[in-house]
C-alpha cells in the first residue's frame, strides 16, 4: 500500500493493473509503453478499471540509459521490432527516457519496485537507472530469459552498484520465457 512502481515494458497493461490496485490511494504506477496497438489494448483495460485511472500514469517512451534518442519501430504486439536506426518496414518513432530522467522529470518522491520486460533491453535500461537504484534501492523483477548475457551479467552487475540485493531466479511458464531475477 502506498507503492510508487516503474512498470516498464507494460504491454496491455496487465501487470499495471494489478500493481495499481495493489498501491491504493497514495500509491501510483508508471508505465512505460510506445507501441501502439499495445498501449490501445492498454488504454481499454485501463478504462474497465476506472477506479484505477488516477494511479497509473503512461509513459510513451522507450526506456533506455539514456534520454532523448529516436528508436523506430514496427508494431507487431508483444513481438515488436524496436531498433536504434531506421530499417525496412519501420512504422513509427519514439525516443527514450531513462528511469533517471523519469524520476526526476515527474518528481517522484521515491521508488519501491520496478518491473522490467523488455525484451533483451534489460541491461542498458538499468544503466539508467543507477541513482533510483543507488537512493531508492528498489525492489526488482527483471527478465532474464531474452538472453544469456542476462543470465550471468545483470545480478553481477546490479552487486557492484553496492546496495545490498540479495538476488533470486523464478521460472513462471513450461516454456522457455518469463525467467524472472
Amino acid at each position: 500500500d502506498g507503492d510508487f512502481i516503474i512498470d516498464c515494458g507494460a504491454c496491455w497493461g496487465d501487470s499495471t493493473i494489478e500493481f495499481a490496485a495493489s498501491v491504493g490511494d497514495e500509491g501510483k504506477v508508471f508505465a512505460y509503453e510506445f507501441i501502439p496497438r499495445s498501449k490501445e489494448i492498454f488504454q481499454k483495460n485501463i478504462e474497465l478499471n476506472p477506479s484505477l485511472t488516477e494511479r497509473i500514469e503512461l509513459i510513451d517512451n522507450a526506456v533506455w540509459n539514456r534520454s532523448g534518442i529516436d528508436v523506430y519501430y514496427k508494431d507487431d504486439g508483444p513481438g515488436s521490432r524496436v531498433e536504434m536506426e531506421t530499417f525496412n518496414g519501420y512504422e513509427g518513432t519514439t525516443t527514450t527516457l531513462s528511469i533517471d530522467d523519469l524520476v526526476e522529470s515527474y518528481n517522484i518522491r521515491r521508488v519501491d519496485w520496478i518491473k522490467m520486460d523488455i525484451e533483451g533491453a534489460e541491461p542498458t535500461a538499468l544503466e539508467g537507472a543507477i541513482k533510483t537504484i543507488k537512493k531508492y534501492r528498489p525492489n526488482l523483477a527483471i527478465s532474464i530469459y531474452h538472453n544469456m548475457y542476462d543470465f550471468s551479467q545483470i545480478a553481477p552487475w546490479l552487486a557492484s552498484l553496492g546496495v545490498g540485493y540479495k538476488f533470486y531466479v523464478r521460472h513462471f511458464t513450461i516454456h522457455a520465457e518469463e525467467t524472472i531475477m
